[in-house]
């Protein structure tokens, strides 16, 4: 498909997310594919990678379920649990954010080590809170926090 094809998909399926944040996404998807797989500039560990109309989708499935009826929330908010984290190398995720800092013309850097706090009944991290089903403390290691972090993007908004 080509990327006039993935512009009236996504287009046509999120119509709240304008059509210009959706053209940097597409570009964005594309460019990271074109770059770990076909000039094999980075990715090499846990490649080969897929990128493709399906990431776009949960990337925007994300956006939209994390805000108010009608509106989307930023790009960059899910950039990590869509790509950065599936990189198993920390050069690669630098790669791909410089990248992503390109097409969006922007200075973003997520936040390496979220907010987090343990007690005995719950779990927060970043914007999640959850419940603990267990009676023993709970320990979990900081370089865990941003991986967890994903998780729980994913889970609490049911893009799965």
């Amino acid at each position: 498909m080509e990327s006039q094809d993935f512009q009236f998909i996504c287009g046509a399926m999120y119509p709240m997310i304008p059509a210009e944040v959706l053209a940097r996404m597409i570009r964005f998807n594309q460019r990271l594919y074109e770059d770990t797989m076909v000039h094999r500039l980075y990715g090499r560990k846990g490649s080969p990678w897929e990128f493709n109309l399906r990431d776009i989708f949960r990337w925007c499935d994300l956006m939209i379920h994390s805000q108010q009826p009608g509106t989307y929330g930023e790009p960059e908010l899910f950039l990590d649990t869509i790509y950065l984290q599936r990189f198993r190398a920390i050069e690669d995720r630098d790669a791909a954010l410089r990248l992503f800092n390109e097409v969006f013309e922007s200075s973003f850097q997520p936040d390496a080590h979220p907010f987090y706090h343990v007690t005995p009944h719950h779990v927060q991290i970043g914007m999640h809170l959850f419940t603990s089903f267990t009676n023993t403390p709970m320990l979990i290691a900081f370089f865990y926090l941003s991986p967890c972090r994903c998780c729980m993007d994913v889970e609490t908004q049911g893009a799965i």
